[in-house]
């Protein structure tokens, strides 16, 4: 059984273009599924209190429709638990529009040792599982073997980057690394595909590298990847539409 939110697009969710900027479609997808856990039990607190946690590995995300400013959009989700990971669909709606899909895939670990931990053998029958959006999933954001990358800058992670596990927040990642395109300011975001690979601790330093412009099937895609340390913290596969 699927749940629901509903939100307004506030005008902090907008850019000078007045168009929704690259992170909020995903946090208001992540918002809604911590309101289903929180709701449903056991919790995104429960399970930390117990030092467990869901950890992100991928996100991929899908808009259709352009999203305006105090539009009420309804987000959707609902779980697949596949043992060894725990899959997310949405879906967010403008009436009976269907705006953008997302598909995150999360990893559950002990917070103390780091290890792996099944989620089949975990209790969330609560959360009443559906089939999963198969083709959300498809994409594995990778950067080829043949596509360079070039250093676009570096920038220090502050405190109000960070969430309670004191690294990035997953949902802040699209926009800081949409900050790094060269022609951003002329595009609009329509497809987000992210491998979360290690973690970005406040007071690290991040460098980002971007590929050259790719033009496909008229849309405008980069490729992203930051580093921390020298070693890989997100690659990500990002499209847009030129803004006319």
């Amino acid at each position: 059984m699927s749940y629901s939110q509903y939100y307004e697009i506030l005008s902090h969710d907008i850019d000078k273009n007045f168009c929704v900027k690259p992170s909020i479609i995903m946090r208001y997808m992540q918002e809604t599924a911590n309101r289903h856990m929180h709701e449903a039990k056991p919790s995104y607190i429960d399970l930390y209190n117990q030092g467990k946690n869901f950890i992100l590995s991928r996100m991929n995300i899908e808009i259709y429709r352009e999203i305006f400013q105090y539009d009420k959009v309804e987000v959707v989700t609902w779980p697949t638990n596949k043992g060894v990971s725990f899959l997310r669909s949405f879906q967010m709606k403008r009436g009976n529009e269907l705006l953008a899909e997302g598909g995150a895939t999360f990893a559950l670990i002990d917070i103390n040792t780091k290890k792996f931990l099944r989620c089949n053998g975990e209790d969330f029958a609560n959360y009443h599982e559906e089939p999963a959006l198969e083709k959300i999933f498809d994409c594995k954001a990778r950067v080829p073997d043949e596509i360079e990358l070039i250093s676009r800058g570096e920038r220090t992670v502050s405190y109000f980057d960070t969430d309670l596990n004191g690294h990035i927040n997953n949902t802040n990642y699209p926009d800081i690394l949409a900050n790094f395109i060269p022609e951003i300011s002329n595009l609009r975001v329509v497809s987000m595909s992210l491998h979360f690979v290690g973690e970005a601790k406040l007071g690290s330093k991040m460098s980002v590298f971007t590929s050259d412009k790719i033009i496909e099937n008229e849309l405008v895609k980069y490729y992203v990847k930051s580093e921390v340390n020298g070693k890989t913290n997100v690659i990500a596969e990002m499209k847009f539409v030129k803004i006319k």
